[in-house]
């Protein structure tokens, strides 16, 4: 199902997610203007970590285990369809 999806597109998504998060986290408690800056860390590294371990955590890593849970748990949907009842996707 994930066959050709692009891991630098979820990399891109996370970071993007957490920019945002901290953009309006301080818009709200400082006012300031509202500005994505880069983030300096390695999504990768974050990705190969335990999902326990990424729970106490800050936000960005709240937002990798939660999109690694969701991928599982699509997975595990996709593999308990009977073959006959799938779906068939059609990647554009």
């Amino acid at each position: 199902m994930f066959q050709k999806t692009r891991i630098r597109d979820f990399e891109k998504l996370i970071v993007f997610l957490n920019q945002l998060h901290k953009v309006l986290w301080e818009m709200y408690y400082n006012g300031q203007r509202p500005a994505l800056r880069p983030m300096p860390y390695s999504v990768r590294s974050l990705a190969v970590k335990k999902l326990k371990d990424l729970r106490d955590g800050p936000t960005h890593e709240h937002i990798v285990a939660e999109t690694r849970m969701c991928m599982s748990l699509i997975t595990q949907a996709a593999k308990a369809l009977p073959k006959t009842s799938r779906p068939a996707l059609r990647w554009g």
